[in-house]
């Protein structure tokens, strides 16, 4: 479970319940901090390693 290469990036959701992080594998992961569990990948999206990731309010 999880990323196979290395976290670029993480950043937290504004409701402090989810997190998401992107890596070298090029996928970003949304996870659930409570359960610890992957809740989305998106795989094939990003053609590169993921260095940075944000999440906004709206």
């Amino acid at each position: 479970e999880g990323h196979g290469r290395e976290i670029g990036s993480m950043s937290y959701f504004p409701d402090g319940q989810r997190l998401i992080s992107g890596s070298g594998d090029k996928t970003t992961r949304q996870w659930d901090l409570k359960t610890g569990k992957e809740i989305v990948e998106a795989r094939g999206v990003c053609e590169e390693s993921v260095y940075a990731v944000a999440v906004s309010r709206n």
